[in-house]
């Protein structure tokens, strides 16, 4: 699998999380959330900042946008600077989840109301994302980067993946029981 296909795989996982998240949320708003929604919500918590975004997002960033970068793509505008901002946002929407998990998610209303508000706006804007990811960004940079740039990413992203091997699969079993 090319490093494009491989983030294109991490995107489903992802998405399949963000399902997940759309379940909580709901449970929430029908006040059907459990005494253990601020566990879960943790989880969730673990699953978006260790993977979507230092595995996933930290890829992209460190390889993926430099790559592209090299080949002319600027970074304080167009493509590359939407996906930074919006990796910045999410990170925010997942700071928000996080402070929400360091007590129950159900424990009050206004508390509630802050989770599913966050979570909604998470989920949406992450939706977004991939879209933008998997059907312009990808396909820019599948169109631009040479093929021995294509082959120095495929690798690095393999390299990257096996240097973390036990962790990545740690989450995609999270995800998995979501």
């Amino acid at each position: 699998m090319d490093a494009i296909e491989t983030m294109m795989d991490e995107h489903r996982v992802i998405l399949s999380a963000l399902d997940a998240l759309d379940g909580f949320r709901a449970e929430l708003e029908a006040g059907a959330a459990g005494a253990a929604a601020g566990e879960r919500l943790a989880r969730f918590v673990d699953f978006f900042a260790n993977f979507a975004d230092k595995v996933h997002h930290g890829k992209e960033e460190d390889l993926l946008f430099r790559a592209m970068a090299d080949n002319g793509f600027p970074v304080a505008e167009g493509p590359i600077a939407v996906m930074l901002a919006e990796h910045d946002q999410g990170r925010a929407l997942v700071g928000a989840l996080r402070d929400a998990a360091s007590g129950p998610a159900d424990r009050d209303d206004a508390a509630r109301a802050g989770v599913i508000d966050a979570a909604r706006d998470f989920a949406a804007m992450l939706r977004g994302h991939i879209d933008k990811e998997d059907n312009v960004l990808y396909v820019m940079a599948r169109n631009a980067l040479p093929p021995e740039d294509m082959a120095r990413l495929d690798r690095a992203c393999a390299d990257l993946d096996a240097a973390r091997a036990a962790e990545i699969d740690r989450l995609r079993a999270l995800a998995a029981a979501l």
